[in-house]
């Protein structure tokens, strides 16, 4: 399939429409029958925020001769969660499948231009003039299971309240590996509401995940075993993370700037999970410079996590990397480990001032958070990495939001490789 040139991340938008206020009774507070029935009208849409509420400029690569490729996103279920309340202290008292996949049949959108459906909700608890939050939450086929939805937020039942908006949490489930979670997209809205406002809320759903991508050629057939010093065969490219991968995710964005907070310390148990993508190079011919040669590709989405700085490795080790290629034998043995550095400028790395402490930081590019709603990219189709030379540091490109999406090669739905 031909791979998509632009980088920017597409995100959903949730417009709720006004309510319906003719006839109806609230002499006792609660808002009932269908006669003014909430509407929420689902779109899709290309703005970009950050967690700090701030638009953020799309960026992308070079368009093709055909102009810029509309990005996909692959939404399958929507769940829309009432909280009564404002702020993280909101209880949810409800929640509801929009019937996302029942309205679009099997013409399922991919393009931020052919999505579009109006849902009426069915609670009929709403009370006049209380204050509400609506957060829809959008799954990727296969995410339901990887993270528990929809009862991963309870609604509450004999008393017991309901999750708090502040605690509302994608969470890996007993059964599932960090497999589900390379292949899994949460998309995240909401917004302040109260029955009678004569003004349309809006929520907009951008995705809670981030990406990482790389595209290799030329790679070395050989390179010298760290312990025997005998040259051996490359059989594996890795992208790897400096650590285990988290395993929880805030469904309400947390401050990104200027201390990163927008994620959840819950490393994933074992060994292996720093592992992203896994490429296999037996069979194929990835070690000629030649223009029929294979591209080596791999990608998945993980989940936010600070940068090596704030957050040692489960062993306690502070590394000097987030993010890596590995080349490995075939007994498992890395030959070579190559970082990946922040392109000069970049927004997310502090600066060799140490993010205004005045300690000179060399080392900074090297260490970033991975935020949610950004994609890391190690080239392109187009633009592969030349891996033929001394195994010198890499540079890769951090988007701060994608518009449009190339087909990332990650396998929608499933929990293995």
């Amino acid at each position: 399939m031909k791979q998509i040139r632009t980088y920017t991340l597409a995100c959903l938008a949730l417009l709720l429409a006004s309510c319906n206020n003719d006839g109806g009774d609230f002499s006792d507070g609660t808002h009932t029958g269908n006669r003014n029935a909430v509407s929420v009208t689902f779109s899709l849409s290309s703005a970009v925020k950050s967690a700090t509420g701030e638009l953020m400029n799309n960026v992308v690569y070079p368009t093709a001769t055909e102009g810029i490729l509309v990005g996909e996103q692959h939404t399958k279920t929507v769940y829309l969660y009432i909280f009564q309340g404002q702020g993280e202290e909101g209880t949810c008292v409800a929640c509801e499948d929009v019937g996302w996949e029942e309205y679009f049949g099997d013409d399922l959108p991919v393009h931020t231009d052919e999505s579009k459906m109006t849902y009426e909700i069915a609670y009929e608890g709403f009370q006049y003039g209380i204050p509400y939050t609506l957060m829809a939450v959008g799954l990727s086929e296969g995410a339901e299971t990887v993270y528990g939805f929809p009862d991963g937020i309870t609604t509450g039942q004999e008393g017991t309240p309901g999750t708090k908006l502040g605690e509302a949490a994608a969470i890996l489930q007993q059964g599932q590996t960090t497999e589900g979670i390379r292949s899994s997209e949460v998309y995240v809205g909401r917004t302040d509401f109260a029955l009678g406002n004569a003004t349309t809320p809006t929520i907009e759903l951008f995705r809670r995940v981030a990406a990482v991508a790389g595209y290799f050629k030329n790679i070395p057939e050989q390179l010298r075993h760290p312990d025997t010093q005998a040259l051996t065969d490359v059989t594996t490219l890795r992208l790897a993370l400096y650590t285990q991968q988290n395993t929880r995710l805030p469904l309400v964005e947390r401050a990104q700037s200027p201390v990163f907070l927008d994620y959840i310390d819950s490393p994933a148990t074992g060994t292996g999970s720093e592992v992203l993508a896994s490429m296999d190079l037996t069979g194929g011919n990835y070690f000629t410079a030649a223009e029929d040669g294979d591209i080596a590709s791999g990608a998945c989405y993980l989940l936010p996590i600070p940068s090596p700085d704030n957050n040692p490795d489960v062993t306690g080790e502070s590394k000097d990397y987030t993010l890596c290629i590995e080349l490995v034998a075939e007994d498992g043995t890395v030959l070579r480990r190559q970082r990946a550095m922040l392109p000069e400028g970049d927004e997310l790395d502090p600066g060799i001032t140490g993010g205004g402490t005045g300690i000179i930081d060399s080392e900074s590019a090297y260490r970033y958070p991975i935020v949610a709603n950004h994609f890391y990219a190690f080239g392109d189709e187009d633009h592969p990495i030349d891996l033929k030379g001394n195994g010198a540091d890499l540079t890769i490109t951090v988007d701060p939001a994608w518009k449009g999406e190339e087909n990332l090669g990650i396998t929608e739905g499933t929990t293995e490789n």
